[in-house]
């Protein structure tokens, strides 16, 4: 019987020590752990984007591409207008959880680029790749389709990735659109960035989204005066992509700030 004991006691510390030592994301959200997210043991062809959600992505256009030419990002775009908007996800999914509001705008009369974030879906080998480098190729690959100007929307960690890529995307980006971003995320120190943003802002959250909320009005108060910023904050209880679903003041905001600084 005591053997047993001890048998069962050394079982349970084992089972603990496997659970700890996963420290909690900064987005508020842990990555995936889907097959989506790792790289195929042998693979000549590259990643397709959107496996999660395949019936989304059937009959959209697969790109690969990447900062300098390189083509470790995937993603997909809809639509074929001359205005771009580049979608970047949060880290609780992929580009799986945009396409609702990318179709949107593809029938609005843009071309958008739902975009898998570096380390996640088809982008899996990436994760040296900066988020903010990874939004500014996503820039860049729709001005090569076609697109005259282009806005940048993120949700938290792409809240925070596209407020980074806002400074350095040539030629600039037409606006930017940061919902529920932490001021800091993995290499972007927000919080500094957009001391230089010279483009429209738009900064929107929850107001019981903790400190996303707080974050929100700081990255506001860092922004230039004298850049076009605005910052919405509604009574509304979701985070990042879900703002747009639930919460009809954000959504009209962004549409409202679409309309004038990057109509389709």
């Amino acid at each position: 019987m005591a053997v047993r004991r001890l048998v069962g006691v050394a079982a349970f510390l084992f089972l603990l020590a496997g659970c700890a030592g996963k420290p909690a994301d900064r987005s508020g959200a842990a990555p995936p752990a889907s097959p989506a997210s790792s790289a195929p043991a042998t693979s000549a062809a590259p990643p397709q984007a959107g496996v999660r959600c395949p019936a989304d992505v059937t009959g959209l256009e697969q790109v690969r591409f990447g900062p300098g030419g390189a083509s470790n990002l995937g993603g997909v775009i809809l639509g074929t207008g001359r205005t771009g908007v580049v979608l970047a996800h949060q880290t609780n999914g992929d580009l799986c959880m945009w396409l609702e509001y990318g179709t949107t705008l593809a029938k609005a009369g843009y071309r958008v680029l739902a975009m898998d974030m570096p380390g996640y879906g088809s982008s899996y080998d990436a994760q040296a790749v900066p988020i903010d480098d990874a939004v500014a190729a996503g820039a860049t690959l729709l001005r090569g389709t076609g697109a005259t100007k282009v806005v940048l929307i993120g949700a938290s960690m792409g809240g925070t990735a596209v407020l980074g890529a806002g400074t350095k995307a040539q030629p600039p980006v037409a606006g930017v659109i940061s919902l529920s971003a932490p001021s800091v995320f993995g290499q972007v120190n927000a919080a500094e960035v957009v001391k230089q943003l010279a483009v429209p802002v738009l900064y929107a959250a929850c107001a019981s989204d903790g400190s996303f909320t707080d974050d929100a009005k700081q990255l506001y108060a860092a922004t230039p005066a004298k850049t076009a910023r605005q910052l919405v904050i509604d009574a509304c209880f979701s985070h990042g992509v879900d703002t747009l679903r639930d919460s009809t003041k954000i959504k009209s905001a962004v549409q409202a700030f679409l309309a004038k600084y990057a109509p389709a």
